[in-house]
């Protein structure tokens, strides 16, 4: 079992805890304890190891990770065989999947939704780049890190494209709703543009919390809509999507694959053309102005304003008027002595900068200097340059705090993910390796720490086979470990029992009943016992026996009773012996014997048995004839 490995090593790594489990393997937090390092470990299902095919794929899923180093796609280290199997050994990722936020929140924001897209397509466009399809894209291959950092995961159905070979796989694989036609239709011809529409999809959920699908749809009739029908637009169930996203959701949709994006690139160029375009540059300063002539006036000799002056009244006194030429000057210095209106002025236009402000969850308050300004998200393109202290505030999660430097031209951008107000719970029982389920959500096996919980009360159950059920409820507080211990009671059921003529009764090979013809109650811990009923003449019956708390089980062993079974043996006329006496028939032959446990054998002169003597607990009549092959000696 899956707890049954927890804290020991295989190959080089600890397993530490149970993350999750797939179609493909289970994932664990693993330990490298070489190099003390946490990894995430995914071990092959147990059940698939005979399966070449399987092999196939879980090996093509390491390849492929390999293959892509981006910042953006989970990188792997490693891929051991150990005594568990086949291991593949991946980076950890501290963080929740795009599912787990959309649950969470229902739906995403298109300022949310958009940062994480652009991520998810640089690592798709790396992987095309690199002839890797992913074919699996959906919400839970989608991981986003506690800075922000998106990582697209498994990789397990993936179709690496070579010239010499142009599949991988030759079924129809992947996740039905998150499917492109061409996978249902020629699932072999899939090409980038498959994970194209994928993107779509799960854009199409991330917006809308849901599938375009109508919620009555079985398999084949999501299938059938992949194919034929027409989407309504994200707007539909969200109108707060813009009508650009809807649009890009849409064409990423189209069913035909020559009418979508062609490339991751070409996704990302429309994404970035719906977001905010940042401020203009700063205009280049205005030259200095001119000397004023008001200046050069000033510099003209006193001699020659006196002698102009002088000239001005000899004019006068001999009657005649100053001509044009001879009231140039004076008029240009009249006329610099007169102030220029204030609108003649050419200033130049304060130079500001923008901040852009997301959040996860969002609708959190912004406060700069300790000053309101808005809530998430939150976009001003009007904020005068410099340094500010940004805070980030939020109900019942920890505030987000850091400083913020915002330059004349240039968006600052801030993506903050909120922690919640969380403590944890310490939860073991004895015995162990009860399962876990916290408001009613199965969270692994005891002991278990289950870390980052909400504040307040949990209800705590603890179920395990063959134990009562353990309750209780769980107060947590913030940044405190609270331990729940729970010593488990054996649940209690009933076992009636009668032995014809008579005969003991053996539970587990303990004696419980001798030499009794009557019914026996017997109470017995819940879970499966070994049941064994004694004859002294007429032999022994013996059973595996499942008891239930609160439904009695009713067992009669008649030895009184005889069944009847056919025996042959190749070649024929071999002597029948039944617990080793002679029963004085020959093969084929139909026998009968008390009921209970036998073993049955065969024997001829000059031969031995090949097969070994067949011991059987007989209740009823055997339909299947019992058969013996005998080899001749030398």
């Amino acid at each position: 079992m899956a707890e049954d490995l927890i804290g020991k090593v295989f190959g080089n790594y600890r397993l530490v805890e149970q993350l999750g489990k797939g179609g493909m393997g289970i994932v664990y937090k693993a330990v490298d304890v070489a190099l003390d390092k946490t990894v995430a470990v995914k071990r092959m299902m147990p059940e698939f190891s005979a399966d070449e095919d399987f092999l196939r794929r879980f090996r093509r899923e390491g390849q492929a990770l390999a293959k892509l180093e981006n910042p953006n796609i989970v990188s792997v280290f490693a891929m051991p065989t150990t005594e568990i199997g086949l291991l593949l050994v991946m980076e950890f990722i501290d963080g929740a999947t795009l599912s787990q936020m959309i649950q969470q929140k229902g739906s995403l924001s298109a300022m949310e939704a958009m940062p994480i897209f652009k991520q998810v397509l640089s690592a798709i466009e790396h992987a095309h780049r690199a002839g890797v399809i992913h074919r699996d894209l959906k919400p839970s291959n989608v991981m986003v890190t506690h800075q922000g950092v998106v990582k697209v995961a498994d990789f397990g159905l993936a179709k690496i494209q070579r010239h010499t070979d142009s599949t991988a796989t030759a079924g129809r694989v992947g996740t039905l709703p998150y499917m492109s036609p061409e996978q249902l239709r020629t699932p072999l011809e899939v090409d980038k543009r498959s994970d194209i529409y994928s993107l779509g999809m799960t854009l199409y959920v991330a917006l809308t919390g849901r599938t375009p699908f109508k919620d009555e749809y079985f398999d084949l009739q999501i299938a059938e809509a992949i194919v034929k029908e027409k989407f309504l637009p994200p707007r539909h169930f969200n109108p707060k999507v813009p009508i650009g996203l809807s649009n890009v959701v849409m064409k990423a949709l189209e069913k035909d694959p020559a009418k979508r994006y062609q490339s991751a690139e070409e996704m990302t160029a429309a994404i970035e053309s719906l977001e905010p375009k940042p401020a203009p540059p700063p205009r280049p300063p205005l030259p200095p102005p001119p000397p004023s002539p008001l200046r050069r006036a000033a510099k003209v000799s006193p001699l020659l304003i006196i002698a102009v002056v002088i000239g001005w009244y000899a004019l006068i006194d001999n009657g005649q008027e100053p001509s044009q030429s001879s009231l140039s000057d004076a008029d240009t210095t009249k006329t610099l002595r007169e102030k220029p209106p204030d609108s003649a002025i050419v200033r130049p236009p304060p130079v500001l900068g923008s901040l852009r402000v997301t959040s996860f969850p969002s609708g959190a308050s912004v406060f700069l200097n300790d000053r309101l300004v808005g809530s998430t998200p939150y976009v001003s393109n009007e904020v005068n340059p410099g340094t500010y202290r940004l805070r980030i505030r939020l109900n019942s999660h920890e505030d987000f705090t850091t400083p913020v430097t915002v330059r004349a031209g240039q968006i600052m951008p801030v993506d903050a993910r909120l922690a919640a107000l969380a403590g944890s719970l310490n939860i073991s029982s004895t015995p162990p390796g009860a399962a876990i389920y916290l408001d009613g959500n199965y969270a692994g096996d005891t002991p278990k720490t289950i870390e980052r919980l909400k504040l307040g009360e949990h209800r705590v159950e603890l179920r395990k086979e063959g134990y009562e059920k353990f309750a209780t409820p769980a107060q947590v507080m913030h940044k405190q470990v609270t331990s729940i211990e729970a010593k488990l009671v054996a649940a209690v059921g009933q076992l009636r029992i009668l032995v014809k003529p008579f005969g003991s009764v053996f539970i587990d090979d303990a004696q419980q009943v001798t030499d009794s013809d009557i019914t026996n109650t017997l109470n017995l811990p819940a879970g499966k016992h070994r049941v064994r009923a004694v004859h002294p003449s007429l032999g022994v019956w013996e059973k595996e026996v499942n008891i239930e708390a609160g439904r009695p089980q009713n067992i009669t062993v008649d030895f009184d009773k005889t069944v009847s079974l056919r025996v042959t043996a190749e070649p024929v006329s071999a002597e029948i012996f039944v617990d080793n006496k002679s029963t004085g028939q020959w093969t084929p032959s139909l026998i009968r014997v008390n009921v209970g446990r036998h073993t049955i054998d065969v024997r001829r002169e000059g031969y031995v048995l090949v097969d070994r003597a067949q011991i059987l607990n007989l209740e009823d009549d055997l339909n299947t004839p019992l058969k013996f092959t005998l080899r001749k000696t030398q």
